[in-house]
């Protein structure tokens, strides 16, 4: 098997590591996270209630052998990777490999400068779903594969989301080098 964790850090992630799948943890709270958390329930093609559920997450799980677990110091470098490490992967003869992303989908205006399409989704073949918007508990899944630096996730002031590190007083993510978190199912 090709060394994919030093493919994508040289695609641009901070860290990787090809994990068992078995160590991915799926919980159907998480619906309710974005159902009842989140701005953009029904309003993306990789958000909730369209994303893949925990169920079927796990049942995605199940058939995958390896999966690779990325990291990055910012949210929006985790598809862009993804992107690009799926697209070696396909080269290379691994078409069945799928990705799981750290944010909603902004495919439309990174990469085209367009407003988002949805529900009549124009990129619908670039998109990566988010891993907690797909029934996957992001913290315990990078806890199982032995990291303990990953921030906890809480909502700021009237600024909006933040993530704030381990250490007291939090700073915004752009500051803070907290990490984020994107996934590979691999065959």
């Amino acid at each position: 098997m090709e060394d994919f964790a030093k493919v994508a850090v040289e695609l641009g992630a901070t860290t990787a590591k090809v994990i068992d799948p078995k160590s991915v943890v799926t919980a159907p709270w998480t619906l309710n996270k974005c159902k009842y958390g989140c701005k953009n329930y029904n309003k993306r093609q990789c958000c909730p209630p369209i994303a893949t559920t925990y169920k079927e997450m796990q049942v995605l799980l199940d058939t995958y052998e390896k999966a690779l677990l990325i990291q990055c110091l910012d949210p929006y470098d985790v598809n862009h990777v993804l992107r690009k490490m799926l697209d070696w992967l396909g080269k290379h003869g691994y078409y069945k490999c799928l990705g799981y992303g750290a944010k909603k989908c902004e495919i439309c205006r990174d990469e085209y400068g367009e407003e988002c399409s949805f529900p009549d989704c124009k990129h619908a073949d670039k998109v990566i779903p988010q891993m907690d918007g797909s029934g996957i508990d992001v913290i315990q899944t990078v806890i199982n594969n032995g990291s303990e630096e990953h921030g906890v996730k809480a909502w700021g002031d009237s600024t909006g989301f933040k993530v704030l590190p381990h250490e007291k007083g939090g700073k915004d993510w752009r500051e803070s080098g907290i990490n984020f978190y994107g996934m590979i199912l691999l065959y």
